[in-house]
């Protein structure tokens, strides 16, 4: 299904392929499959894989794979996304971990909660070392807003400041690690914005979720003005466009 999938995709995505970028699908519970679907994937221009915020999760959009990013399972899969200059990208995918409630029956409660899941999958990057030993490997978070991004990064600064025994091996502080790799969209998030400088201005780009009613569209410029504003045309650009331009590699 994921190869018909990608394949479906990339030739959607041609028919304009300056405005309309892919992301394709793999199957990360085997890397037998996941490595040659990600070549094929970049073969046919899409620009990143989707990965599961909580691998082995079991609930809505779950996938199978039944290992942990901290895991030796996954070294192959990073390896080849640096290669391929893929971005692994995480949708607010998850939904809660209490049984009864991981379906989203209870969907204003998941709604709630699920922004935030990613950190598990950043902090496992980072304490592992992927992202040491992958200067080039980088990770997207689509519409889990971004201020809580700032707690994260200041909150692994702290503990491997204070606790440095547990974090052996980091060459730098965790927020430095951060912004290097780690990108994410927000939906609505002042807070987010306010704290910018802490999370990174190049690591926070703008969606709206078209044609979703969940996201500010119809009335995407109007929250644009009112999340940004007092930001310079700079950091604006680079909100709306320039961020994801190098995220993507679509300069070329």
């Amino acid at each position: 299904m994921m190869y018909a999938f990608n394949s479906w995709l990339a030739e959607f995505c041609a028919y304009d392929a300056v405005r309309l970028i892919g992301i394709g699908e793999i199957p990360v519970w085997d890397m037998g499959l996941a490595i040659p679907e990600a070549r094929r994937a970049a073969s046919l221009g899409l620009k990143g894989v989707m990965m599961p915020a909580v691998p082995g999760y079991v609930g809505a959009w779950s996938s199978p794979a039944d290992h942990p990013y901290t895991s030796e399972f996954y070294k192959p899969l990073w390896d080849v996304l640096e290669e391929l200059q893929l971005v692994m990208v995480i949708h607010a995918d998850a939904a809660a971990a209490t049984q009864g409630l991981q379906d989203y029956t209870h969907p204003g409660l998941n709604m709630i909660i699920n922004k935030t899941l990613p950190s598990e999958m950043i902090a496992s990057l980072i304490v592992s070392h992927v992202f040491r030993d992958r200067p080039n490997l980088k990770l997207l978070c689509v519409e889990t807003g971004v201020g809580w991004m700032a707690h994260l990064v200041s909150w692994m600064d702290v503990l491997v400041r204070e606790h440095p025994t547990l974090y052996k091996g980091l060459t730098e502080a965790p927020s430095a690690t951060f912004r290097k790799h780690v990108f994410g969209s927000f939906l609505w998030d002042t807070i987010g914005i306010s704290n910018r400088i802490v999370i990174g201005i190049e690591n926070i780009m703008w969606c709206n979720d078209f044609p979703h009613s969940y996201g500010p569209w119809p009335n995407s410029r109007a929250m644009i003005e009112k999340d940004l504003a007092g930001l310079s045309e700079e950091d604006r650009y680079k909100i709306l466009a320039g961020n994801a331009i190098k995220v993507f590699n679509l300069d070329g």
